[in-house]
Parts: C-alpha cells; sequence; structure tokens
C-alpha cells in the first residue's frame, strides 16, 4: 500500500481521479509505516492469476477506521475495535490481472502498510483497546489501601449509608464488590456520595475515577463516571463477570470522609453489591 495525500481535494474526487489517472505519487506527509495524523489515502494493487476471480475478504484488523475501494467498488466501513474485521469482496468486482485497492484511513495503519485477503469472514473479534474515545484510567489494576470498612448490603434498591465512626483521611478511595446478588456476578452502582461527621453528602468535593475493574461501554452507557454524576437514572456497570470489582474514587484535595452513601441500580436487580470492603489510601 502506498500513502497519499489528496492536497486538500475532496476525498471522493481524488478516488475517482486514482481511477482515471492512475497512482499519483506518494506523498511525503506520511511516514514510512503508513501512520498520519490526518485522514490520508493509501493505494496497493491486486494481482490476480483466475480467470474468473472469486469472492474474498479484505482484512482491516491492522487498520484503524475508514473506508475501503476495490476497482472503484465501495467496499464499506472499517473500524478497528470491531466486531466485524472483514469486508466482503465479490469475485465478479475483480478481475485477472491488476487490481486497484484504495483505503481511506482517517489514523493510519497500526503496523505496517498493507492489507491482506482472506477466505472467510473475520465478525466476531473485538479490539477495544484500539478504541480512541474509551475511557482511559490512571490506575487500571487494583491498588486497595488501608481496610477501612467491611460489610453487607440488603438486596433491595434503597440507598445504604454506610459511617466509619471516625474520620478517615485520603485521596484515594476504593469500594471493592467481594459478591453481587447477580446471577451473572456483575456490579453497579447508581450514585456515590461521601460523607461529613453528620451524615451529609460533601457535594463541594471534586471527586475523580482514577480506576476501575470493568465498565461497560458496548452494549449501554455503563462508564464509571455515571456513579458521581448526580443522576440516579444513570449506573456506573461492570463489562467484566469476574469477582471481585472494584471503583477507585480520587479526591485531589486531601479530604478527610465519615462515611459513604451507596445507591444500586434502581429499577433492576442487575448488579446490586452484596458483600463489600472500603480502602483508603
Amino acid at each position: 500500500m502506498i500513502p497519499l495525500d489528496p492536497d486538500g481535494e475532496d476525498i471522493l474526487e481524488a478516488v475517482a481521479k486514482i481511477g482515471r489517472d492512475g497512482v499519483p505519487p506518494p506523498s511525503a506527509a506520511v511516514d514510512a509505516t503508513g501512520s498520519s495524523d490526518s485522514p490520508s489515502l493509501y493505494v496497493g494493487k491486486l494481482d490476480v492469476s483466475d480467470e474468473t476471480p472469486s469472492d474474498t475478504f479484505l482484512d482491516m484488523t491492522n487498520w484503524t477506521k475508514g473506508i475501503a475501494w476495490v476497482n472503484g467498488h465501495n467496499l464499506g466501513r472499517f473500524w478497528s475495535i470491531g466486531p466485524q474485521q472483514t469486508l466482503y469482496v465479490p469475485g465478479c468486482w475483480l478481475r485477472k490481472g491488476g487490481n486497484e485497492i484504495v483505503v481511506l484511513d482517517f489514523f493510519g495503519p497500526r503496523g505496517k502498510c498493507e492489507v491482506d485477503f482472506v477466505g472467510k469472514a473475520v465478525l466476531d473479534v473485538l479490539q477495544l483497546d484500539t478504541d480512541f474515545n474509551r475511557v482511559r484510567r490512571a490506575h487500571e489494576k487494583f491498588a486497595g489501601g488501608e481496610e477501612v470498612a467491611a460489610g453487607t448490603f440488603p438486596s433491595g434498591d434503597a440507598s445504604q449509608v454506610v459511617m466509619f465512626g471516625k474520620g478517615v483521611r485520603g485521596n484515594y478511595f476504593t469500594l471493592q464488590a467481594v459478591t453481587t446478588y447477580d446471577a451473572k456476578n456483575l456490579a453497579t452502582i447508581s450514585e456515590f456520595a461521601f460523607l461529613d461527621r453528620d451524615g451529609n453528602p460533601m457535594n463541594a468535593l471534586d471527586v475523580q475515577i482514577t480506576g476501575v475493574d470493568s465498565e461497560e461501554e458496548i452494549r449501554e452507557d455503563g462508564v464509571a463516571e455515571n456513579a458521581v454524576d448526580g443522576q440516579i437514572e444513570a449506573f456506573w456497570l461492570t463489562s467484566s463477570r469476574t469477582l471481585p470489582h472494584w471503583i477507585e474514587f480520587h479526591v485531589p484535595a486531601k479530604a478527610e470522609v465519615f462515611g459513604f452513601r451507596y445507591t444500586p441500580r434502581q429499577g433492576k436487580d442487575i448488579g446490586r453489591i452484596k458483600d463489600w470492603k472500603f480502602f483508603a489510601r
């Protein structure tokens, strides 16, 4: 594949020009690996020896996000996160001899600037680590700290208040779900709030989420920030079914907290936490 620069012209017109005039020289704006900080076109040729080419699939696993064409035919869109990693190429769109492949990628390939043709569709491969919209956490592993409290929540959807008996100081506080009432071992939190010595929510605290064992971002909006957004309808939902689960709260200005209030997901019993532990550091 050869990286090209459409030089500011309309992308589709650039593709049409390739079909009319052939492949222009590669642009110096894209490095040898094909990576680019702006949308770029890539052109290559496929040599076919058969008089009647068979159906095949264009494997886009190592590319990022964009559109692909073969001999001017639009094959469709691709995105590395999947689960679809291939594009169907009908044999009737190919011809004996040279076939032009054009790829528009908004971010460039992740590795070598090349494509592969494979004999079957790949429709079930997720690469969530390649999602540039995915939330990135400062801490991806459980750090814990001093165990401050532990207990068991009832199975209902009422808010639960836990008071420590004394103030606990720290910048990082972690709630660990040791077990849940969920048959699939999922965990959710609709709302979480730190409490002062009088049991009132410490609304002035700047609470950030710096770590979580998992969060649902595909099937529904279950990102961890939903646990502290003040909206009881939204919720943090784990994507992993492996216990224990945990969520880490960060307070930039070291704070003294005296307890917390946990509100389970409302309306559904999915992910309600049973046995729990609370840590501070």
